[in-house]
C-alpha cells in the first residue's frame, strides 16, 4: 500500500515534466517561469519534511497519510482546471506541502509493520514506488497529451491513483502503535 502511495504521489509531481512544453506555450512562459513551476512542488514538499512528523505524531499517522493523498488528489484536479499561471504555481506549492506529508509518516508506519529482520527489505520494497511512479509519470504523461490534445487529461487522470490509495489506506492500514516512551512498538530506542 505504501508502495503504490508513492507511484500516485510521484504520478501527480512528475507528471508535469512531460508536458512543461505545452504549459509553457499556453501561458506564455520563459524558461526561468517554467523553472519555477517545476520545481516549486519539490521547494515546499521539502519545507513540510519536519511538521509533517510531528502532525504524524500528534494527529497519527493513518489520518495524515489518508489526508495528504486525498489532498494531493484535488490539488491534481485543481492543477487541471487553473486558468492562470500564478494560480497554476499556487496549486503545485500545495501539492508538494500535500506530497511532504507522506514521507514523514509512511516511514515510521513501515517501521512499525514491518519484521525487523526484513526492515531493508519492507523500505526497498515501498520505495519502489517512488521509481515506478517516476516511470510511469514521464512515460504516459505524454502519451495522453497525445492522444487527447491537452495537457490538463494528464491531471486527471493521473488524480485517481492517489484516491485509490487513500482508500487502501483506509482499509488496510492500523494505526501504528506507541510504547510508553514515544518509540514505535518492538522497536529499541536507538
Amino acid at each position: 500500500v505504501m508502495g503504490f502511495g508513492w507511484v500516485s504521489l510521484y504520478l501527480v509531481r512528475m507528471g508535469i515534466a512531460p508536458v512543461l512544453g505545452l504549459i509553457m506555450e499556453e501561458f506564455n512562459l520563459s524558461y526561468a517561469m517554467a523553472g519555477l513551476l517545476f520545481s516549486v512542488v519539490l521547494f515546499s514538499y521539502t519545507l513540510m519534511q519536519l511538521p509533517s512528523g510531528n502532525l504524524g505524531d500528534r494527529f497519527g499517522r493513518r489520518k495524515i497519510l489518508i489526508v495528504s493523498t486525498v489532498l494531493w488528489f484535488l490539488f491534481s484536479i485543481a492543477t487541471a482546471v487553473a486558468q492562470t499561471f500564478m494560480v497554476l504555481v499556487i496549486i503545485r506549492f500545495f501539492t508538494g506541502l500535500a506530497h511532504g506529508t507522506y514521507f514523514g509518516n509512511d516511514r515510521p508506519t513501515i517501521v512499525a509493520f514491518t519484521p525487523k529482520d526484513k526492515m531493508g527489505q519492507g523500505q526497498g520494497v515501498s520505495f519502489m514506488g517512488l521509481a515506478l511512479g517516476f516511470f510511469l509519470a514521464v512515460f504516459l504523461a505524454g502519451m495522453i497529451a497525445e492522444y487527447t490534445q491537452n495537457w490538463r487529461w494528464v491531471f486527471v487522470v493521473f488524480s485517481f491513483p492517489s484516491l485509490i490509495t487513500s482508500f487502501l489506506v483506509f482499509k488496510y492500514i492500523r494505526e501504528p502503535k506507541k510504547s510508553s516512551e514515544g518509540v514505535q512498538a518492538g522497536h529499541a530506542p536507538p
